[in-house]
């Protein structure tokens, strides 16, 4: 586990202070920063309410963006809903620093293919189980819906677990075996999928760092 709290060199992901990047932040992924249109359409239907596994989920805001452009623009749209939320504040992770992680953390999950289905039946940009999706009270066809979904399961890990190596591990292989590993499992799906987000995050972080 130690590989991944401790071998990035980002202040805010060595001393799990999470304080932010600093600046404002321009391009992620060589990418041009979208100037998304947002509707208020597509509301989920639920509040928050406690999961299966224990954990309060995030309530739902008011709605859902719609937003012209890429499934990426509709990703950082959803993600800046989210992210000064207070659980994302208690934890010490800049809004940016937010925006950047879900980005990078839907791009592992499904590469911003809003069909992709998995060979255990998560579906959509975020990678929902149907059963999970129920449990947020949003359509996961429904794409925006579906990252609404993947945001607040996202706070909920972050809640419980501190830290966004640790949320996205739990994300991935489910919050029960981070807590029964006390850590990052020993699987090696979840292993690749935590090392492979955690070095995309840092590396979008010193990109945007540097144009500073």
């Amino acid at each position: 586990m130690a590989c991944f709290l401790l071998s990035f060199t980002s202040p805010s992901l060595a001393d799990n202070a999470w304080g932010g990047i600093g600046g404002g932040w321009k391009t992620i992924g060589g990418e041009p920063e979208a100037q998304p249109t947002i509707s208020t359409s597509n509301a989920p239907a639920s509040n928050s309410g406690a999961s299966p596994e224990g954990q309060i989920l995030p309530a739902a805001l008011a709605a859902v963006p719609s937003v012209a452009g890429t499934n990426r623009a509709l990703t950082r749209a959803v993600a800046s809903r989210y992210a000064a939320h207070p659980i994302v504040k208690a934890a010490g992770i800049d809004p940016r620093e937010f925006i950047i992680f879900f980005d990078v953390m839907i791009q592992a999950e499904s590469g911003f293919n809003e069909r992709a289905r998995s060979p255990v039946g998560a579906i959509g940009l975020a990678q929902l189980m149907p059963g999970t999706a129920r449990m947020l009270g949003v359509d996961p066809n429904d794409k925006a819906q579906n990252l609404d979904g993947g945001a607040r399961y996202l706070i909920a890990q972050i809640a419980e677990f501190g830290t966004l190596s640790l949320a996205v591990a739990a994300y991935n292989a489910g919050p029960g075996a981070v807590r029964t590993y006390k850590g990052v499992p020993p699987f090696r799906e979840t292993e690749r999928h935590v090392s492979k987000v955690m070095s995309n995050y840092e590396r979008q972080w010193r990109r945007i760092s540097s144009q500073e």
